[in-house]
C-alpha cells in the first residue's frame, strides 16, 4: 500500500498504473505518518510505502545502515574541501555553491535513511 502524506499534486490519474507498476494494492491519502512506513521523498510529495511485512527488516536495515557510512563518507570529502581554504579562495562562486548543495543533499539524504531505519523499528544513530 502506498501512502500520501499532503502533496498539492493528484496522482488519482496515474494510480492504476502506478498500482501496477510498484505492485502495491492501493494508494491512499494520509495526514500522519506512521512508524511502519517506509518515507520516500519525490519532488514536493512524501509518499510513504507500507513494506514492513514484505521486506526482512535486519538485512533493509544493514543495506540503509551502509548506505549511510558511504553518504557520511562522502559528506565529509564535501566537509574537506569546503573547509580548505585554497580551495575557497580559488573557486568560482558557482563551484562553491555546488559543493554547498552537495553537503546539504547528502544531510538531508542521511536523515532520511536514519528516517527509513527508525521506520523499520531499527536503531536511529
Amino acid at each position: 500500500m502506498l501512502h500520501l502524506l499532503g502533496t498539492e499534486y493528484s496522482i488519482q490519474p496515474y494510480s492504476e498504473a502506478i498500482s501496477k507498476l510498484c505492485n502495491i494494492s492501493s494508494i491512499e491519502e494520509t495526514s500522519d505518518k506512521q512508524s511502519h512506513m517506509v518515507p520516500i521523498l519525490a519532488g514536493s510529495g512524501e509518499y510513504f510505502l507500507d513494506i514492513k511485512e514484505q521486506i526482512n527488516t535486519k538485512e533493509e536495515i544493514a543495506k540503509l545502515t551502509k548506505e549511510i557510512e558511504y553518504v557520511q563518507g562522502f559528506l565529509a570529502s564535501v566537509d574537506r574541501k569546503l573547509q580548505n581554504e585554497r580551495f575557497m579562495a580559488g573557486a568560482k562562486p558557482e563551484v562553491i555553491a555546488l559543493e554547498q548543495k552537495k553537503k546539504s543533499d547528502a544531510e538531508e539524504k542521511i536523515q532520511v535513511l536514519r528516517e527509513q531505519i527508525a521506520g523499520l523499528g531499527g536503531n536511529n544513530r
